[in-house]
């Protein structure tokens, strides 16, 4: 089974993506399971998170589209007794094989997969890598319209700890994101490729194209995916102008020369 990683920066379309594939009927994708580390650490709690999973899926988008071929609670039974592999990713595969309908994919998103490339990527050069790009002013954007205030996010590493965009533009964030994957993108041998989130929501059927000819599947089934307005909305495009519009006075200069790398001007 051919495998992938979605990464990139908190607030840049990653779990937007991960959406967007797994509704491709040739695709299966999870969500932050850290299904790539390859340790046997919480592999009981991995084996369950994914059972659980499998088992919301059937007879919704992708992968199993009848549920009249799939049967949970058997699913479940059989799966219960199955020999624990060593290895997360072996998990994933024999988990995966045992249902009805199969799959030629299988990909998980984690944004702390660029954070610690050195470890993540050691030994997977046969993993292709999509990476999210976003405009770091929605990113913040993103944020403040989703908790109402900028506040401390939850996740690791922190992302915002006070509500003066000055320190929160210090603080481990977008910048790091882009920082790690630049160096990632010095490493050899990998395959990967850059996504901009703006690109998904302006030109649609390019970017669903784009993303087929690099996963190598069906390019019209991804276009129908990612053309549906219900599951890709325009309306965050440069939504930073209304959320955070101040925000080019506060932004330091390490941060502008980064975004112009990448495209954005200030």
């Amino acid at each position: 089974m051919k495998k992938f990683m979605i990464t990139g920066s908190g607030r840049s379309g990653t779990t937007m993506m991960v959406g967007l594939l797994g509704a491709h009927p040739e695709i299966f994708c999870t969500n932050e399971l850290g299904t790539f580390d390859n340790e046997s650490t919480n592999l009981k709690s991995r084996f369950q998170l994914l059972r659980k999973r499998i088992q919301g899926v059937a007879g919704g988008l992708g992968f199993i589209r009848n549920p009249n071929k799939f049967d949970p609670d058997k699913f479940e039974k059989e799966t219960s007794s199955m020999k624990m592999p060593p290895k997360t990713d072996e998990l994933i595969q024999a988990l995966i094989s045992s249902c009805p309908i199969k799959v030629n994919l299988y990909g998980d998103k984690f944004p702390d997969y660029i954070m610690n490339s050195d470890e993540w990527f050691a030994d997977k050069k046969n993993v292709k890598i999509l990476f999210m790009i976003r405009d770091p002013r929605d990113v913040i954007g993103s944020y403040i319209s989703n908790h109402g205030k900028v506040q401390t996010y939850t996740g690791q590493p922190q992302w915002w700890t006070s509500p003066n965009f000055q320190t929160v533009l210090t603080k481990k964030n977008w910048l790091d994101y882009m920082y790690s994957w630049n160096r990632f993108k010095t490493k050899s041998g990998f395959q990967y490729c850059e996504l901009y989130f703006e690109d998904l929501l302006i030109h649609p059927e390019k970017t669903a194209k784009k993303v087929a000819d690099f996963l190598e599947v069906d390019p019209m089934k991804l276009v129908r995916i990612f053309s549906n307005p219900k599951l890709v909305d325009k309306s965050y495009f440069q939504k930073w102008r209304k959320t955070v519009p101040e925000i080019n006075k506060e932004l330091p200069e390490e941060w502008i020369k980064m975004m112009e790398q990448y495209g954005y001007q200030v």
